[in-house]
């Protein structure tokens, strides 16, 4: 599967297709904030520039740190209910970081 949108690659094109399960109902609502917080920015050149793009773009968001261990309420990512607003920041540290690093790999040989 080709998770790009243009002929150079971009990091939102890493958040084309999303995954599954979620650690909490707001990880979706996140994970499509983070594709239009990166849609202009471009694969950067090394894997450690990616994951400190990444864990950035967390913080902006959340205000809070992607390694955190606990579940945050973000209230502009509740939609339809109040529960929909948690982001589970143990997800995105253990799967959701990981797969978008596997991702990045998979664009930096291609």
């Amino acid at each position: 599967m080709s998770y790009f949108m243009y002929s150079q690659p971009r990091v939102a094109d890493l958040f084309l297709q999303e995954p599954s399960p979620w650690g909490s109902r707001g990880d979706s609502f996140l994970w499509r904030a983070m594709r239009e917080w990166f849609s202009e920015s471009p694969l950067p050149a090394n894997e450690e520039a990616f994951i400190a793009m990444i864990k950035e773009a967390f913080f902006q968001l959340t205000g809070f740190a992607i390694t955190d261990k606990k579940t945050i309420y973000i209230s502009r990512f509740s939609h339809n209910s109040v529960l929909s607003g948690y982001i589970s920041c143990e997800w995105w540290n253990e799967q959701g970081l990981p797969q978008l690093v596997e991702r990045y790999r998979k664009a930096r040989r291609r």
